[in-house]
């Protein structure tokens, strides 16, 4: 054929393929303007939607790459792909789709491998990459019964290395092969035993106060030159019939001569003074550092001569009964009184004497009386008729006996 001919057919060859490109175009832009619009909520691109296995399909695969090998065999694969498409959803996977799969974990495994040669070049330089692939399977499927010092010398004359250097591989990729076998997990059989130190036993404890209190107790009776304040014991009260207690460094009023008349015909003895009694000891303390007291018959109440402070009281969130708030107020007006100025040694030679020493004590009780009459107490029950009553027929009572006896003096 001559260049002219073969000019021809390329020229012919062109225009033919040219008419047939704008033939489509012409077609393709004539059926884009006629077809009807997509439906809005169709979706797009529902073929170009990229599959995605489960969770317990890709577990599969992992677990065969793990314990089994890296490039499984056709058969492998196959038993593979069937185990998967027993799973709903994944009848769209494939042979193909299991190669793709190991091909990529197998080159993001040298990724990682080629980030570590360096190290490699260093610690382990007889392993290059194809023994350390058969060194990788081979640490997998170990047997259990086997010690790993042994296991490691084997592997080495299999894989021609050193065995020092199968040993940094293993130490390296796997630190806790070895620490596994040496600590001992058994559990311990009993708690710690605690360590003798200096600090004193709780029951040792004394004179010490916590800065909180649990529960409302009666307030402490304190011993003689004592920093705290006068305080009164939890007992029955009885507005008529005082007593004081004399502290340890007075003498008491027993101990004073009181004169004797003795009836004609009789003969007096002479009577060894009465022995003063001994101070009792103190009270034993609680970890709280109060003292612990038993009740008695009668009311007593200690005084110093050291400058009172604010009294204990109970919490005023707890209920107060009418008794402890009377003993509040004997305390609130000891407080007031001018007991501190009370001779130490008290002799009675006539009832003026009496007078005076009791003066204090009687100030205290009206006051009381009065707040009772008055209704102080009666948010706590105390009805002020009832106590106007009960104290009339025992001011009565007082003063048919005051009659008697200043008939029988006259």
């Amino acid at each position: 054929m001559s260049p002219s001919g073969e000019q021809h057919d390329v020229a012919t060859i062109y225009a033919h393929y040219k008419a047939m490109y704008n033939a489509s175009n012409v077609g393709a832009s004539t059926s884009a303007s006629a077809a009807p619009p997509a439906p809005q909520n169709a979706p797009s691109n529902v073929a170009r939607r990229p599959h995605r296995l489960p969770e317990d399909a890709l577990e599969i695969l992992r677990e065969f790459y793990r314990t089994k090998t890296t490039r499984p065999s056709a058969g492998a694969k196959r038993e593979l792909l069937a185990r998967i498409h027993q799973i709903p959803g994944t009848e769209w996977y494939s042979i193909n789709s299991i190669n793709s799969w190991f091909n990529g974990r197998r080159m993001a495994d040298l990724r990682k491998e080629e980030k570590k040669d360096g190290t490699a070049s260093i610690l382990w330089p007889s392993l290059d990459k194809a023994k350390i692939d058969k060194l990788q399977v081979l640490h997998r499927q170990r047997p259990p019964n086997i010690p790993l010092s042994k296991l490691v010398q084997t592997w080495a004359r299999a894989l021609g290395s050193d065995v020092e250097h199968v040993q940094a591989w293993i130490d390296y990729n796997d630190p806790s092969e070895e620490a596994s076998e040496l600590v001992d997990r058994k559990p311990a059989l009993h708690l710690p035993t605690p360590e003798a130190t200096a600090s004193p036993e709780p029951g040792c404890m004394r004179n010490t106060q916590s800065p909180t209190v649990s529960t409302p107790q009666a307030p402490p009776v304190l011993q003689p030159f004592s920093t705290m304040p006068p305080a009164v014991k939890r007992q029955p009260f009885s507005p008529v019939q005082p007593f004081f207690v004399p502290s340890q460094t007075q003498s008491p009023v027993s101990q004073s001569p009181v004169p004797q008349q003795v009836p004609q015909g009789r003969v007096a003895t002479p009577q060894a003074p009465q022995a003063s009694a001994s101070p009792a000891p103190p009270p034993p303390c609680t970890p709280l550092g109060h003292a612990i007291t038993q009740p008695r018959p009668d009311l007593k109440i200690v005084t110093t001569e050291v400058a009172p402070t604010a009294p204990v009281l109970a919490p005023a969130s707890q209920p107060v009964a009418p008794a402890q708030v009377m003993q509040q107020e004997i305390a609130s007006a000891l407080q007031s009184s001018t007991a501190s100025l009370l001779p130490w040694e008290m002799t009675f030679t006539s009832y003026t004497d009496a007078d005076i020493v009791f003066e204090p004590m009687e100030k205290m009780c009206r006051d009381i009386i009065r707040k009772a009459r008055g209704g102080f107490y009666a948010s706590l029950g105390l009805d002020p008729a009832s106590v106007s009553a009960s104290f009339e027929a025992s001011s009565d009572a007082t003063d048919v006996d005051d009659g008697e006896d200043m008939d029988t003096s006259a």
